[in-house]
């Protein structure tokens, strides 16, 4: 009997989580008054978009998955200490959000998330250097989270904790 990869089993679960997110979305209260935007529209549109792109990219592996046969690679104790690492940032990431509020525990969380990345998940030979990995990380994590926190205060009119 032929297993399926880790990768097949992972598209699945997103894609499921992805159309559950849809699901919810469709829960939550539509728009009225003169712009018809309501708060269900972005969550709607973005998880309806996740479950599209899931489905395509679900397709692919499953295809190439078919084509390749048995060719699997391990991960290597680095790789999985990476998303370890990003998947126990991502809880002290939601533990925080509330005490600390939006910008400094998602600037706080996209900075150690491409460390830890950039340290872990690439091959030791093509990693760059610690303080230019920490420079580009902390560029990223302020302008990022800048943009979403004023695209969506201002732009769309929500509070943040």
């Amino acid at each position: 009997m032929k297993l399926f990869s880790g990768r097949i089993a992972f598209d699945t679960l997103m894609l499921a989580a992805s159309a559950y997110g849809l699901w919810l979305s469709t829960k939550l209260p539509s728009g009225g008054g003169i712009s018809g935007i309501g708060p269900s529209d972005f969550p709607m549109a973005i998880c309806a978009l996740a479950t599209l792109s899931m489905l395509v990219i679900l397709g692919q592996d499953l295809r190439h998955e078919m084509v390749a046969g048995d060719v699997t690679e391990r991960m290597t104790v680095r790789q999985i200490l990476g998303v370890c690492g990003v998947a126990a940032l991502l809880a002290l990431y939601l533990f925080c959000l509330e005490p600390l509020g939006f910008i400094a525990a998602t600037m706080g969380f996209l900075f150690f998330c491409a460390m830890s990345t950039g340290w872990l998940l690439t091959p030791s030979d093509e990693s760059f250097a610690l303080t230019r990995t920490a420079v580009i990380s902390a560029l990223v994590a302020v302008v990022a989270t800048l943009a979403t926190f004023f695209s969506f205060s201002y732009g769309f009119g929500l509070i943040f904790p």
